[in-house]
């Protein structure tokens, strides 16, 4: 990532330590119902990151520990009965 007004980068690897998760993957396999259509709520719990961040310049090693999580599905949070035209 770059973010060239506050001259910031982010370099970093992000690796899975952890086996991803579905919220209700027990009971619906993940999948759960929005208006007329439906998704899933996944989340990785815990990432080894590694990589740098360079501000102005200025590189820093960064080591540690991080969360994924990702709405993935067929809905529109802003506007939920625009799906129905789809």
């Amino acid at each position: 990532m770059f973010d060239q007004k506050n001259d910031i980068a982010i370099d970093f690897k992000c690796k899975a330590i952890a086996y991803p998760h579905w919220i209700s993957q027990n009971v619906t396999k993940g999948w759960l119902p929005w208006e007329l259509g439906a998704y899933r709520y996944g989340f990785i719990p815990k990432l080894e990151i590694t990589g740098t961040m360079t501000k102005k310049n200025k590189t820093q090693k960064v080591e540690g520990v991080g969360y994924f999580e990702h709405v993935y599905g067929n809905f529109n949070f802003k506007k939920p009965a625009e799906t129905l035209s789809g």
